[in-house]
């Protein structure tokens, strides 16, 4: 027998609140106390409870027939801002056979600059995470999101499609175990998916008997100043550091000066991993030609998005099903001087 579905009234009634009051807390509205957001938060995961998108909540009969799938299917992906995805052109030009497949039209806007390209978009994909603005403007189209972190609760309303932290940060750190280093350096952001990232990393560590210096970074972007802060760390380390692992590549490029400035020759007296998800590989490009390609943790953007369009297509057919993630693994490129 099916199992009944959590509604938003059996989420209030085990918390003795009313319903209004959780879909407040669940959107993150202002005048909700943090405490009673946390509240809800761990009801939904203890009670499976998944909010309904708008598009769905359209009365139990004619809800239920199948829509037909436009031809070809208008698919908005929205980022947060230039840094969350390549550039245009190049996307475009990677998904255009897989796009004819498809019966399928991309186009990449950033959030905050789409509310038109939103209202005219059959379906949508997210690259943007979780952010209260999200979950209130786009809970009127099919979307599937795309994470580079775990399954978020508050996201359980759509589809998820994101990479395997666990097996990139597994693969980082035996990656330098099995390469002889006993004191190695983690640099990422303060953030949830830093600090999950850590946890693993340092867990593998500690049962090899390696020792882990943690550069904690606030933002994604770092400058030049933290950087060099940071590589004092390292050349005082005891015993020395001799391997690190690096958030992303775009932190990584901007290592390699501070490095080089400091006497440090990467990937000689620093064995360096990185994580990239970007298909324009950065690597490639003319002025990095003299900075050696440090083993990377490759996760596949094309893989990715191909995986989510499909998945979009299906949920457009199968709206009541119930929603799921699909994880992505990712692939360990070793370095240009092995």
């Amino acid at each position: 027998m099916k199992q009944k579905r959590t509604t938003i009234c059996d989420l209030a009634a085990h918390l003795h609140l009313s319903p209004s009051t959780v879909s407040r807390a669940i959107n993150n509205h202002p005048g909700i106390a943090e405490a009673t957001i946390l509240r809800v938060r761990q009801a939904m995961e203890m009670l499976d409870y998944c909010p309904v998108p708008v598009y769905q909540r359209q009365g139990p009969r004619k809800c239920r027939k199948r829509k037909s799938i436009p031809s070809p299917l208008r698919i908005l992906i929205l980022g947060r801002s230039p840094r969350d995805l390549p550039n245009p052109e190049f996307f475009t030009s990677q998904f255009a056979d897989f796009c004819r497949e498809e019966s399928c039209t991309l186009e990449l806007s950033y959030f905050d600059l789409a509310e038109r390209k939103i209202r005219q978009a059959d379906a949508l994909i997210s690259w943007i995470g979780d952010d209260p603005k999200l979950r209130s403007r786009l809970r009127q189209k099919p979307l599937v999101q795309v994470l580079g972190e775990p399954q978020l609760p508050e996201l359980r309303m759509w589809d998820q499609v994101t990479f395997d932290n666990n097996d990139a940060i597994r693969l980082a750190a035996e990656y330098l175990i099995g390469n002889g280093h006993r004191h190695v350096a983690f640099l990422s952001p303060t953030n949830r998916l830093g600090m999950l990232r850590l946890q693993i990393f340092q867990q593998i560590c500690d049962q090899h008997g390696v020792k882990v210096t943690v550069l904690r970074s606030p933002f994604y972007q770092v400058d030049r100043s933290s950087l060099q802060v940071y590589v004092q760390k390292i050349r005082s380390g005891e015993p020395p550091v001799t391997g690190i692992f690096v958030f992303n590549t775009a932190v990584t490029l901007q290592l390699y000066p501070v490095l080089r400035a400091n006497g440090i020759r990467p990937e000689k007296d620093l064995q360096i991993v990185t994580v990239d998800s970007r298909e324009d590989n950065l690597w490639h490009y003319p002025e990095h030609d003299d900075m050696p390609r440090p083993a990377t943790i490759h996760v596949h953007a094309r893989e990715l998005f191909q995986c989510a369009i499909r998945r979009l297509k299906w949920r457009m057919e199968h709206p009541f099903e119930p929603t799921r993630t699909i994880l992505i693994r990712p692939e360990l490129i070793p370095s240009e001087f092995q």
